[in-house]
């Protein structure tokens, strides 16, 4: 199976919500969209799934570092308002996650990453399948049936 076997086009068409929009990210966002990058772990055994990404986000960390150190550049300001680390766990908490995210934020637009560098995609193809299987389409129900409620409300 491919990574990108699992999707149809259905999971990459942009989703309207109205006033609010949560699409697949494709070429520059306007000046209007909340853009966020979370990689999305779904799994239902967190300690034998996270531990293999965990050295891997290490990994790119320590590259991120170096490349600020050398480049005089950094990771930005301390405090800053929108988080950018994982969200993970089973289908259930990744939508509660991603939901309230998206809420609070106002997120429009969220961008993952397959696999963390040094880790090969096909390690994460269970879990890529479950989001775009599962955890997507959840989400798109409930973040509609959010929007229905605030314009009704």
């Amino acid at each position: 199976m491919t990574p990108t076997s699992c999707l149809k086009d259905s999971d990459i068409e942009p989703l309207s919500l109205g006033s609010r929009r949560l699409r697949h990210l494709v070429g520059i966002p306007s000046i209007t969209e909340q853009v966020s990058f979370r990689s999305v772990l779904v799994t239902d055994d967190l300690e034998r799934d996270w531990s293999e990404v965990r050295v891997a986000e290490r990994y790119r960390m320590a590259l991120y570092r170096r490349f600020f150190e050398e480049s005089h550049e950094g990771f930005g300001e301390k405090g800053e308002p929108i988080p950018q680390t994982w969200i993970v766990g089973d289908v259930a908490s990744c939508v509660d996650q991603i939901v309230s995210f998206v809420e609070a934020f106002g997120i429009t637009d969220m961008v993952t990453m397959a696999a963390p560098p040094g880790m090969p995609v096909h390690a994460l193809n269970e879990s890529l399948q479950r989001f775009f299987q599962d955890v997507v389409p959840q989400v798109r129900n409930r973040l509609s049936e959010s929007n229905l409620q605030e314009t009704r409300g």
